[in-house]
């Protein structure tokens, strides 16, 4: 795909992507529906189903079945992990599971651009199929190899169903087999795969980056630090085991504090108004930062928090004469 080819942030299908702070991995065989229910149960904001490793090759067409049936039974955000695009179950994936219940596809393992492409045409197809609007059904893939890794960004930019990219991770598994490197609980062996992978994502135009897995279950502390430090580096979400305990602490680390989205509700009135820096609490603010703190504030209506009717009142110190303000502050601190 040629560059003048290649999608730009406006053709992504935005209306359907939403931030996600947890997408809860239930993968099993397959055969047991009840699971797959409750699933919804465990307080994710996206539940995702298995049609590749997780399920025996003899329970695949069962799997299927039950995994449509929570399609259509289900309002809430689901993924589906499909079979890879070189192996003939993905068209039988695809055709029983795209349908108006579908978010989004988890592609295994992908190591090029192509593969995003044969895919995009594929839903394409099976879109037509089940009458629905083509373009609708999102794409995340699984970039679990040093192939994908290296490729994420050409991948992100194969096409605008691309959506929750993020740096794949996990104890002993595919990413480790392949990259080789040894996990530790405090994740720096991965830290520069994760921005990597991040860098990519942001750079093709992708809004809500999902990173993940952390998937020992006994280890919670680290979990939580793991969770603050794919949050400070910049994604928005992870992926997650099925447990409600990993998913209760991914959210509270996620969501943006009450705290945070008091002083921006009540800051970034006085920059507009000021139309200039206005200097808060010995900081200055300049108008382009109060981007930062409109996203901020979009991400917590997101996820339910909205700024408090009697947050506290900030007092803006000076405007403008940046120069003469900051001396005048920095000579009041060394008083």
């Amino acid at each position: 795909m040629t560059t003048k080819e290649r999608p730009t942030t406006k053709d992504r299908p935005s209306t359907k992507q939403r931030p996600l702070r947890s997408i809860a991995l239930n993968f099993d065989e397959g055969d047991d529906i009840e699971s797959m229910r409750a699933a919804f149960g465990l307080g994710s904001d996206a539940v995702a189903l298995d049609l590749e490793d997780q399920v025996p090759r003899s329970k695949l067409t069962e799997a299927r079945a039950n995994i449509r049936t929570v399609l259509d039974e289900h309002s809430g955000t689901v993924f589906v992990r499909v079979n890879k695009i070189d192996n003939p179950e993905i068209l039988a994936d695809l055709e029983a599971v795209v349908s108006e219940g579908l978010h989004a596809v988890f592609l295994p393992k992908v190591e090029s651009p192509r593969e995003i492409v044969a895919l995009d045409r594929m839903l394409s197809l099976f879109e037509r199929r089940a009458g629905l609007e083509e373009g609708s059904t999102l794409v995340t893939p699984l970039l679990e190899t040093a192939s994908g890794m290296r490729q994420a960004y050409e991948i992100a930019t194969a096409s605008p169903r691309i959506a929750y990219l993020g740096g794949c991770i996990s104890k002993n598994g595919d990413p480790a087999i392949s990259i080789g490197f040894h996990w530790t609980p405090e994740m720096t062996e991965t830290l520069y795969i994760r921005q990597k992978v991040l860098l990519d994502a942001r750079a093709a135009g992708i809004p809500y980056p999902v990173g993940g897995l952390w998937n020992p279950i006994d280890q919670p502390e680290a979990l939580v630090a793991f969770a603050e430090q794919s949050r400070r580096i910049g994604y928005i979400g992870l992926i997650t085991m099925p447990m409600a305990e990993h998913i209760k602490a991914v959210h509270e680390v996620f969501t943006p504090a009450q705290d945070e989205v008091d002083f921006w509700a009540s800051l970034i009135p006085l920059v507009e108004e000021a139309e200039t820096h206005v200097f808060v609490n010995g900081e200055m603010f300049p108008p382009n930062k109060i981007k930062w703190g409109r996203r901020q504030l979009a991400l917590a209506e997101a996820f339910g928090v909205q700024p408090r009717p009697d947050r506290p009142t900030l007092q803006v110190e000076s405007v403008g004469s940046m120069a003469k303000n900051m001396k005048a502050i920095h000579d009041r601190g060394r008083a």
